[in-house]
């Protein structure tokens, strides 16, 4: 979309809350300007968001089913019987599985994991993972970021003689299966005051249950633990786009502190790797960006995975040689991807006029779906449908806007599709050929009837208008505090007025009153002058970037905005 097409709305803010929150932390008024633009204008919200602590973690036994879990767990290890952790094969469903194995490890537990591939077994609770399971001689299996639709396959673990207990977090659009336990923030019953947890934050949530204990009191074992667990959590919640905010938030800065400073073998030879392709120093974020995307392009293969071998492993060597073969495996996966989202847009005209794009290819790889029907959403702002073939049917992937419920849009084709479930803003589903007519003309009938013209438009949700003396040296300190940024906690966007222009190019440099800031322009806009050759005044919108440096987000000459 073209930049005078973006709407800015400015966020109106409480002034005198933000100037109450400056005198009672002492905070710069910029930084409290910026928490009440995000709703957070006491002091001890401030403390939570800004600097939380482990006691800032929610009570794990509020969870439904979770007391059954952590008693059938400790069952399995008490009784020495084997366990098979069922993870899912992306970055949530992978830490998650590590998680949950580490922990499991480090109480004694006998214990394995199986990682279905999502080409050849699908998302889920698989047939194969149940047999390998069976052979392995478990007792009980625990899925991570799956299990909760999976009704037929829990019941077939248990006709072969295996309890399972769900660990997941998607939506429940049927009956609960008949595990053992079912934990899922996500239950219509749940009392659990947050649903917004990833995959990897409802084993973290486990492994919190499983260390406490009955009694649910402090131990000195969790403050050592946890911190090797959050830096995992922090990567799974990052790459599965869950809000970070409440609980997720805690997690998210510990986590951030974990990682930087992590002792874990694989993360120490994925930062190495990534910091070699470079020749500058990578920040904190780059590097969190980073191993998400080489971690994900990590493929199962016999129930194994690279990803979670590379974070599990305590041997340098092994890691570095892994690091090197999920580089070569990223290389090809963005080459494969380009290629793929090529092959998409020519399928589409540049304007677009239904409030829904659904396209069905079947010469796109099933596992780049979901990154092709992501680019689409972002590139044309409503709900994009991308079908493919998986096996001898049709699966698709949709990813939407926050105002669009995919669950909901999907739950009107329900006996039209063999399988489907996710999440709101992201789903998976999967049906037969002789249904996509039908199923097409149903979900486009559904768009349109939801759909305005005006949800289509490009917003910038400004955080705040900056004031005059607060473009100064400590800016990007307060925009930093606000990190680890990601869904529900975006970078803020900032808003300067009537800002005199004194250098152009692809790093630019404003100036407002006796301040001065350098952006990096990406997109290298035209020349800012009239047509006399006089610079003019710009009103901008700019940001801050994982790399530590301010981002030109969109800009316009004054006088458009008087």
């Amino acid at each position: 979309m073209r930049d005078e097409e973006r709407v800015w709305k400015v966020s109106q803010i409480d002034e005198e809350a933000g100037e109450r929150l400056c005198r009672a932390l002492g905070m710069p008024l910029l930084l409290a300007r910026l928490l009440v633009a995000r709703g957070i204008s006491s002091p001890d919200g401030a403390r939570r968001y800004l600097s939380p602590a482990l006691a800032d973690f929610l009570d794990p036994y509020l969870l439904a089913d979770m007391e059954r879990a952590v008693r059938r767990i400790n069952r399995a290890i008490s009784s020495g019987e084997r366990v098979t952790v069922v993870g899912h094969e992306d970055t949530d469903g992978l830490t998650g599985t590590v998680v949950l194995l580490e922990i499991l490890r480090k109480m004694g537990a006998e214990a394995d994991y199986y990682l279905p591939s999502r080409v050849e077994e699908g998302h889920g609770l698989s047939r194969r993972a149940i047999a390998r399971a069976k052979q392995r001689g478990s007792a009980l299996i625990v899925t991570v970021d799956c299990g909760v639709t999976d009704s037929h396959p829990v019941a077939e673990a248990g006709r072969n003689g295996i309890d399972v207990i769900v660990l997941d977090h998607h939506e429940v659009i049927a009956p609960l299966p008949s595990a053992v336990a079912v934990v899922d923030p996500k239950r219509p019953d749940s009392a659990y005051p947050f649903r917004g947890l990833a995959g990897v934050g409802v084993a973290f949530k486990t492994a919190q249950a499983l260390v406490a204990g009955a009694d649910r009191g402090p131990r000195a074992e969790w403050e050592q633990v946890a911190p090797d667990l959050l830096e995992l959590v922090l990567l799974g919640s990052i790459a599965d786009r869950v809000p970070l905010c409440d609980e997720n938030r805690v997690a998210a800065v510990l986590g951030l502190k974990a990682f930087e400073a992590t002792e874990r073998i694989g993360l120490q030879a994925l930062k190495h790797g990534l910091k070699g392709e470079e020749d500058r120093d990578l920040r904190a974020m780059e590097l969190v960006q980073g191993s998400i995307s080489l971690i994900a392009s990590a493929r199962s293969e016999d129930g194994g995975n690279d990803g979670c071998e590379l974070l599990l492993t305590h041997d340098s060597a092994s890691a570095g040689t892994v690091v090197t073969k999920l580089r070569k495996e990223s290389e090809r996966w963005h080459a494969a991807a380009r290629a793929s989202f090529d092959r998409v847009l020519k399928m589409l005209d540049r304007e677009i006029d239904e409030p829904i794009i659904i396209l069905v290819n079947e010469e796109i790889p099933y596992y780049l779906l979901g990154h092709c029907a992501s680019r689409l959403r972002k590139l044309y702002m409503r709900p994009a449908i991308l079908i493919g073939k998986r096996g001898a049917g049709l699966a698709g992937e949709a990813r939407g806007p926050k105002w669009f419920d995919l669950m909901e849009c999907l739950a009107t084709s329900d006996e039209l599709l063999e399988s489907w479930g996710g999440h709101k803003g992201a789903a998976g589903f999967s049906l037969s050929r002789d249904r996509l007519p039908a199923f097409s003309d149903r979900v486009r009938a559904y768009a349109a009837e939801r759909i305005d013209p005006v949800d289509l438009q490009e917003i910038l949700r400004i955080d705040i208008e900056v004031g005059e003396g607060e473009l100064g040296p400590d800016l990007i300190k307060v925009l930093a505090a606000l990190r680890p940024y990601g869904e529900g906690n975006p970078a803020p966007l900032l808003l300067a007025r009537t800002v005199d222009v004194t250098s152009q190019g692809p790093r630019c440099v404003v100036k407002a009153g006796g301040d001065s800031i350098s952006l990096i322009d990406e997109r290298r806009r035209s020349s800012w002058t009239d047509l006399s050759g006089r610079p003019l005044q710009l009103d901008i919108v700019f940001t801050l970037g994982d790399s530590d440096e301010l981002l030109l987000v969109d800009c316009r000459p004054t006088f458009l905005n008087e």
